[in-house]
């Protein structure tokens, strides 16, 4: 059996880096939003303006963290010696699809 031309161990890497990256994002985004809320103030944002401002964070945070998780898959995938570059390019991308 011929070993399998994709490394799976960067394709974990970058999953495992995009889910740190998520949660570190998640988390700011959380700071923020109870620094936008005071129960002290009377001038606090609507709900449906709070979670619409949320929903966008949340969006946001994933393309964040799966391109840079697919970006980290690409970069510690193994290098091809002699590979034309058009094939590279494509499987850096697949390897960053699945992550």
């Amino acid at each position: 059996m011929s070993p399998s031309p994709l490394p799976w161990t960067a394709v974990i890497g970058g999953a495992v880096a995009a889910v740190a990256i998520t949660l570190v994002l998640v988390t700011l985004g959380s700071g923020l939003g109870l620094a936008w809320v005071s129960p002290v103030r009377g001038d606090n944002p609507s709900a449906a303006g709070f979670t619409i401002t949320a929903a966008a964070w949340l969006i946001v945070v994933q393309w964040v963290a799966a391109g840079l998780g697919g970006f980290i898959t690409g970069r510690l995938r193994t290098k091809w010696v002699g590979t034309h570059t058009h094939e590279v390019f494509f499987r850096d991308t697949a390897h960053g699809l699945l992550t």
